[in-house]
């Protein structure tokens, strides 16, 4: 093999090394590319998973709220229902099993009424309450 052959197989293994290693640095940049891109939705995953529990929080927040409502109303209403069993009782018109009857029936409204404000505000204020 002559000196010129000996340079030209070096100059076409060199070219051949250089294509290869502008590919290598191709795919290189192109998974730096992917990584960085990666990241930036890691990122974007990481901030609606954070806003996700801060909606989850507020909604749960709102729960609450409303179930506190909720118990403030059944018992204001089981109060009033209290309230109007003395003029059932006063009533001269009424016969004493008719007012026995009529409070019974109160009661049974009531007490369910009662139990589960109780059972609201237990789960809203987060003290558990044997219920």
């Amino acid at each position: 093999m002559s000196g010129g052959a000996f340079f030209n197989k070096l100059n076409a293994a060199l070219d051949e090394a250089n294509q290869k290693t502008n590919k290598l640095s191709e795919t290189i940049g192109k998974s730096g590319q992917a990584l960085s891109d990666a990241t930036g939705r890691a990122e974007v995953l990481d901030k609606a998973i954070k806003n996700g529990a801060d909606s989850a929080k507020q909604l749960f927040d709102v729960t609450n709220a409303v179930k506190m409502i909720s118990a403030v109303g059944q018992i204001t209403s089981a109060f009033m229902t209290i309230k109007n069993l003395g003029s059932i009782w006063s009533d001269k018109d009424v016969s004493t099993g008719e007012k026995i009857a009529k409070t019974l029936t109160t009661a049974g409204f009531i007490i369910p009424s009662l139990y589960h404000a109780m059972k609201n505000i237990s789960v809203a204020t987060g003290i558990t309450a044997a219920l």
